[in-house]
C-alpha cells in the first residue's frame, strides 16, 4: 500500500512538472526570450 501511494505522489508530481514545464517555455516563446530551436531542445531533452 505505501509503495503504491509512493508510486501515485511521483506520477502526480511529475505530471505536475511537465505543465509547469510547458507553461514556463510557452510563456519565454511569448515574451521572445527564447528561439524555438532552444524550447525544443528544452522539451526534447526533458520528455
Amino acid at each position: 500500500m505505501f509503495v503504491d501511494r509512493q508510486r501515485i505522489d511521483l506520477l502526480n508530481r511529475l505530471i505536475d512538472a511537465r505543465v509547469d514545464l510547458a507553461a514556463y517555455v510557452q510563456l519565454r516563446k511569448a515574451k521572445g526570450y527564447m528561439s524555438v530551436s532552444e524550447s525544443n531542445h528544452l522539451r526534447d531533452n526533458f520528455f
